[in-house]
């Protein structure tokens, strides 16, 4: 079971060549005995030659495991770890829920050095 600490970003918005991104609030859901926490979000490509696209979007976090200070510790959802049917109820959960066209699970990028 992979664990880490979250710390909601103070600057959610990120420019790109062709538009951007941003987060928005941070929100939980209780599913099956587990505390979900996500975070909404919109995408918009606003600067390219092609035309304009904006996809609104959940990222889930993880489930909750606790609080680390300003920090919630949480535990990563990985298809790898066997958490398929939980991440699929989770999709559909928040697909009937939020105003949303794609719902994606964060993954903790490995640390500097690491190899695993």
């Amino acid at each position: 079971m992979k664990q880490f600490e979250y710390r909601v970003d103070d600057n959610p918005r990120q420019e790109l060549v062709n538009g951007h991104y941003e987060l928005g609030d941070v929100k939980q859901i209780a599913f099956d005995g587990h505390e979900i926490i996500y975070r909404l979000g919109n995408a918009s490509l606003d600067n390219s030659c092609c035309g304009n696209f904006s996809c609104a979007y959940a990222l889930v976090l993880g489930e909750r495991l606790g609080a680390i200070g300003e920090a919630t510790l949480l535990r990563e959802l990985s298809e790898t770890e066997g958490d398929e049917p939980l991440m699929s109820a989770i999709l559909e959960a928040l697909m009937a829920s939020e105003a949303i066209s794609l719902v994606n699970f964060y993954i903790e990028p490995p640390k500097k050095g690491s190899h695993s």
